[in-house]
């Protein structure tokens, strides 16, 4: 991380993630390798699932307080979907909601570095900052190619302690999205092949890792 940072021509990291990763101590773990390297560095920590428009707006404020210049997202779909609409709106105007569609981001967003704790959304390499919209109830999505993570840091070491219930429904979430890959009317030959893998891949090892959590060979 603190390599990425640096390559990113960084000075000040942003974390933004969520309580209860927070709480299990994956946040400290990660920003002491910062502090090892004294790069300086804010936690925002009070994503909630699908955050609101309302939230991202008050994580923007906090980001250009803080005058970092790198995103970090930490945890689930919704911290690293928070995070990548929080580096967008940090550098374009205006609401989350005035992007919200695709290829509406005009501006570069500041480099967002992804590190995943669940296995199912697969944010870290998407497209799209899914959101609610507060006003209409709603969710929605910012998309477009600058929306990517910079670099996604995909550490399963990070899953090992995540309970069984969220290892099996984030799994059987990543397992959808394999299927419907295969199955939909866009579906080609590179696509098929990488989702029927991961079809066999998940099928192999999520039973195992639901069951016994600290089974590093089927978290990785």
């Amino acid at each position: 991380l603190p390599a990425h940072v640096r390559s990113a021509g960084a000075r000040k990291a942003f974390v933004v993630t969520d309580p209860g990763v927070s709480r299990a101590g994956i946040v400290d773990r990660i920003t002491s390798l910062l502090d090892q390297e004294s790069i300086d560095f804010a936690v925002y920590d009070q994503v909630t699932a699908d955050s609101g428009s309302t939230l991202i707006c008050n994580a923007v404020e906090q980001l250009k307080c803080s005058e970092a210049d790198v995103v970090v997202g930490i945890g689930g779909g919704s911290a690293l979907d928070t995070a990548k609409a929080v580096a967008a709106l940090a550098t374009n105007p205006g609401s989350p909601l005035d992007y919200v569609g695709l290829h509406k981001v005009r501006n570069r967003p500041l480099p967002t570095i992804a590190i995943p704790t669940t296995a199912g959304t697969g944010s870290e390499v998407s497209l799209w900052a899914v959101f609610t919209d507060d006003d209409r109830k709603l969710k929605v999505a910012i998309g477009g190619v600058p929306m990517y993570p910079a670099v996604p840091l995909c550490d399963p070491d990070l899953t090992l302690d995540l309970p069984r219930p969220l290892t099996a429904s984030t799994g059987m979430d990543a397992l959808a999205h394999a299927i419907e890959c295969c199955t939909n009317k866009a579906c080609q030959p590179i696509s098929a092949a990488l989702a029927l893998k991961a079809i066999e891949l998940i099928g192999g090892h999520l039973h195992r890792a639901a069951l016994d959590g600290h089974d590093r060979e089927a978290r990785y």
